[in-house]
């Protein structure tokens, strides 16, 4: 935790969370982690530690006020990287990882290039669900998909 800030690792956490990658309990240890590693703990973390019971519009304001610099594209990346794990694995299906993505892009315009992207992507992603292209294999789409995901993420970023 020495090596980013708490700003650098509540963003990632908060973009974990709006891309489904994270949940209420990985988040509520996340807190705990910080809180014990902290001299003195930022009080939004005791709000997450105590979070089981919150909503999500709650945790990502806790985890909104945890920002306070600007992080740059690296949290995103990270937790895009989670993404196409999940997506290679199989434990996360292509729809759901283009529509969280893009919900998110739409809010957080984090990278212009990459929300152009998955525009396309989910209008692709709907095509193919709706029958208009594709026979429902979302194969090709998947591929292109961790193609997008692998360049957007090949940059080096901090640990996090």
């Amino acid at each position: 935790m020495a090596d980013t800030t708490l700003s650098f690792r509540a963003e990632t956490q908060r973009i974990s969370l709006m891309l489904g990658v994270a949940d209420v309990n990985g988040l509520v240890s996340w807190a705990d982690a910080e809180i014990e590693a902290s001299d003195v703990p930022a009080a939004p973390l005791f709000d997450l530690s105590l979070g089981r019971m919150k909503s999500r519009t709650e945790l990502l304001s806790f985890l909104n006020s945890l920002v306070t610099e600007p992080t740059g594209s690296d949290p995103l990346k990270i937790v895009l990287r989670i993404v196409a794990r999940r997506i290679r694995d199989g434990s996360l299906d292509v729809g759901t990882a283009i529509q969280s993505i893009f919900d998110f892009l739409k809010h957080d315009r984090v990278d212009d290039d990459l929300y152009i992207t998955f525009v396309t992507l989910e209008d692709d992603y709907a095509d193919i669900r709706d029958g208009v292209y594709g026979n429902g294999d979302f194969s090709g789409l998947r591929e292109s998909l961790l193609h997008e995901l692998d360049a957007f993420t090949k940059s080096d970023v901090s640990a996090g």
